[in-house]
This record gives C-alpha cells, sequence and structure tokens, in this order.
C-alpha cells in the first residue's frame, strides 16, 4: 500500500468515527438534567401556645345557718301578735319569675322558740318559709313573725297550715333582726332567705 492509500484510509476511519460521535442516539440516562437550586428552610420550632385559663365562676357560699337562741329575754317582742291575718297570704313572685334565686341563709327546726339576731345586706330579700306535715297534717301549723331587733317593730310575718310554702318579700337591710316561730304538729319547718344571685357574686 502507497502512501497515499494509507492517508485516505486513514480519513477515511476518521470520518466514520466523527460521524458516529455527532450522530449517534444518545440514552436518556446519559443525559443529566440541571439540579434546581434549593435555598434550605430555617428549621422552626412551633412551641404550642398556652391556653389562657378561663376566669374562675363567681363562688357563691352556702347558706348560713341560723339557730335559735336562749338569751332572748333582751329582745323587744317575746311573742306572736294575736291576729296574724294580717300579713295575708303569700306574695306574687312576678318580680322574681325571671331571676335566679340563692339562699343566703337558712333557719331548719320542728318547733319554734326565737332565732338569734342577724343582719341582711340586701336591700330586696325574700323569707321562703316551708311547713313538712305528713304524721297529722290536719293539724299541722307554723306560724313566724320577723322584728326589728331595735325597735320590736315587726317587719313581716307569715302562717302556713296543713303544709306548704309561701314566700314574703322583705325590703329591710344592714338591720338587726330575729325571728319568732311557733309550730304545731310539725314534722319540720324551714324558713330560707333568699335573694338574687346577682347579689352574691364577688
Amino acid at each position: 500500500m502507497d502512501l497515499h492509500d494509507a492517508l485516505t484510509l486513514v480519513g477515511a476511519i476518521l470520518i466514520v468515527a466523527l460521524f458516529s460521535v455527532f450522530y449517534s442516539p444518545v440514552s436518556p440516562d446519559d443525559v443529566q438534567a440541571p439540579r434546581p437550586t434549593v435555598t434550605p428552610t430555617p428549621e422552626t420550632h412551633n412551641t404550642p401556645a398556652t391556653p389562657t385559663p378561663a376566669p374562675p365562676a363567681p363562688s357563691i357560699h352556702d347558706p348560713v345557718r341560723i339557730t335559735y337562741t336562749r338569751n332572748y329575754l333582751s329582745y323587744p317582742v317575746h311573742i306572736l301578735p294575736s291576729n296574724m291575718n294580717v300579713f295575708g297570704a303569700s306574695d306574687p313572685d312576678w318580680q322574681w319569675r325571671f331571676k335566679e334565686m340563692v339562699a343566703f341563709a337558712f333557719l331548719e327546726e320542728s318547733v319554734g322558740g326565737l332565732t338569734e339576731t342577724f343582719s341582711v345586706p340586701y336591700p330586696v330579700w325574700r323569707v321562703n318559709s316551708t311547713l313538712t306535715a305528713t304524721t297529722t297534717p290536719q293539724y299541722a301549723l307554723l306560724q313566724w313573725v320577723l322584728v326589728d331587733a331595735t325597735t320590736g317593730e315587726i317587719l313581716e310575718g307569715g302562717e302556713l297550715r296543713h303544709g306548704g310554702s309561701m314566700t314574703k318579700t322583705v325590703q329591710v337591710s344592714c338591720t338587726a333582726m330575729y325571728f319568732i316561730v311557733h309550730t304545731r304538729s310539725a314534722d319540720g319547718i324551714t324558713l330560707s332567705l333568699e335573694t338574687m344571685a346577682d347579689h352574691l357574686s364577688p
């Protein structure tokens, strides 16, 4: 082979090699997609919010128990009026109908007597009296009056026969008072002193 033929062969090989490089199919695996630039997000720790405690509900104290006293000789009035009919029946409850009523003091007995003195700070309140009579209801009786401990004035009163309950509204406050109570054939009596719940809220 002469020089001319050798050069021609080398040139042909180069042309085939170049052709295979530029025109050979490229596998998708050989192509690397450009990597996206990722900006790292700073790590945050979400601390759960501490719930704010709800304000406490208004506390209503247990009612105070009123008891009978042995030292009643210094009281201005010791006995009930002769005519209890002047106090009439239960007061209408229209002024309390849509109010939440709460007892702040009570007397719970089965016999009569004179109570210790007490004072009520509320301008308007009521005495809710109850006569329990199951043994001999035909004879059962409850009579009571509320007396000003200083002047002896009778402020309010009530009478129940054969059982049941009644309410009497009182509009006397910040005054020393006491009850005179008479019972007959009673299985139990309760005088509950009540006012609106709004008055008892702190």
